[in-house]
């Protein structure tokens, strides 16, 4: 079962976020700048719109020349069979930012 730990945002933009890691899945829906998403074997670019699912205990760093903003969420599961990183790029009127965003605003308000 899938369970929401933790929901939130960077206040600001950054241009780069050092090489880290997480005990839960971390879904990071990037809302503005263009980078790169930096694993052992592989480097994923990304811009706003990209979603980028990252699994427990997998280092990453992420870097930009203009800066990033993300929206990201920490769960204990990401959907059945998932393994490995997931890159998907939302449709167009972004609907998985959107929830994301009433997700947040409901967390903040208790």
């Amino acid at each position: 079962m899938l369970r929401l730990l933790l929901i939130d945002e960077g206040a600001e933009a950054l241009t780069a976020f050092p090489r880290h890691q997480h005990e839960a899945w971390m879904t990071i829906v990037y809302v503005q700048g263009e980078g790169e998403v930096a694993f052992d074997h592989r480097r994923v670019p990304f811009a706003v719109g990209t979603i980028v699912c990252v699994p427990p205990r997998t280092p990453y760093a992420e870097t930009s020349q203009s800066g990033f903003r993300s929206l990201y969420l920490a769960t204990t599961a990401l959907f059945p069979g998932a393994q490995g990183v997931q890159v998907f790029t939302e449709r167009a009127g972004r609907p998985f930012h959107r929830l994301a965003t009433v997700l947040l605003e409901e967390s903040r308000q208790g």
